[in-house]
């Protein structure tokens, strides 16, 4: 909570340096990276609250 103002200050900063454009997130590779690992933990994490359990995890469950 304490990272946010400070994360979107330097967002405003980067589209003002840019004039407007979103291509400055990714012209970096590194930056690139960071989104797409970021995007890909975020599907997986959804897929894996949507997914149907297994037999085998509900008995697991069950037993405890």
């Amino acid at each position: 909570m304490l990272i946010g103002p400070t994360i979107e200050m330097a967002f405003r900063q980067s589209l003002m340096r840019s004039a407007g454009s979103f291509s400055i997130f990714f012209e970096s590779p590194i930056a690139c990276t960071l989104i797409v690992l970021s995007f890909l933990l975020f599907v997986w994490n959804v897929y894996r609250a949507v997914r149907p359990k297994k037999a085998w995890e509900k008995a697991l469950e069950e037993g405890e």
